[in-house]
């Protein structure tokens, strides 16, 4: 098992605040990948270790609310899967001996649960046999 920067809370709460930094971590990335789109007109991005290409591609999807009802109502054409989810749900008191104040910003100061969505791979389980 790998050591945690909280090891020593409750999983929950190292869960919590891993997804916190997580976050955070998504929303500097989009930050940056906006300003590196910005500036591919002016040439390679070229790093020390690294270099950025910028590919364009196209993908095809399906409106699947333009297909006809009997379609799109038909248990023939779609596919049951289990997904597991981890939901954190915050406690209505948290004790101050507990919250170690290692806690960032926003990581537990919310009511709604936070999960791990469907399309999650950390969430899928196999599907029953």
């Amino acid at each position: 098992m790998t050591r945690s920067l909280f090891d020593g809370l409750p999983l929950p709460d190292q869960l919590a605040m891993l997804r916190a930094r997580l976050r955070a971590l998504k929303a500097e990335e989009a930050a940056m990948r906006a300003q590196i789109l910005a500036a591919q007109g002016t040439g390679a991005l070229r790093g020390l270790a690294y270099d950025i290409r910028i590919v364009h591609s196209t993908q095809r999807s399906m409106l699947k609310e333009r297909l006809p009802l009997e379609i799109q109502s038909n248990p023939r054409f779609f596919r049951r899967s289990e997904i597991a989810q981890v939901r954190l749900v915050q406690r209505a008191h948290v004790p101050a001996a507990d919250a170690r104040d290692a806690k960032p910003s926003g990581s537990l100061g919310h009511q709604r649960p936070v999960h791990a969505g469907p399309r999650s791979p950390a969430c899928r389980t196999a599907p029953p046999r």
